[in-house]
């Protein structure tokens, strides 16, 4: 929650109570106990105020194995968030299509900066359709919101490792 001048902002992120108990028993089998019950985009806004070296507003990309969630957070604040279904999962499905005995150890060694169209087509294509996703996804998200400039972006996620993906 975020208070200015014109009033208040309020983010609201639902979901069903089984789900909430499902993935804490989940943890629970790992013998871990939860404090707290967050969402990603409120877990992102926090890992950007910490381990971010602004203090501006900045974008966090975080691409997971099956989805891709793109944030504006400024000092812990979570200003605008969109996520989508397409993550790491979706590269390497399209990588097997191109070389259908790949070890997901050789995928994540590739320096995604040498994917050939001529080599990789579907690799190459589905790296191009995440891109797109991703860059459409930050312009939408920083005209919801009346920051000056957004010049840095945090990348996280397995997408955060691979070589010349971000």
């Amino acid at each position: 929650q975020a208070q200015d001048k014109e009033g208040t902002d309020i983010s609201i992120i639902a979901t069903k109570k089984e789900k909430v108990e499902a993935h804490l028993k989940d943890w629970q089998t790992l013998a871990i106990e939860s404090e707290s019950v967050s969402c990603t985009p409120a877990a992102l806004a926090s890992f950007a105020k910490e381990f971010a070296l602004t203090k501006d507003a900045l974008y966090v990309v975080h691409i997971a194995l099956n989805s891709t969630t793109c944030i504006i957070a400024k000092e812990g604040k979570l200003l605008a968030t969109q996520s989508s279904i397409r993550g790491i999962h979706h590269l390497f499905e399209a990588f097997t299509l191109d070389e259908p005995d790949v070890s997901i150890e050789l995928f994540y060694s590739l320096d995604f900066i040498h994917v050939e169209q001529s080599l990789q087509p579907n690799l190459a294509k589905a790296i191009n359709r995440l891109r797109t996703e991703v860059s459409k996804t930050l312009y939408a998200l920083a005209n919801q919101i009346q920051e000056s400039e957004l010049s840095e972006i945090l990348v996280t996620g397995v997408g955060g490792v691979i070589r010349s993906l971000a």
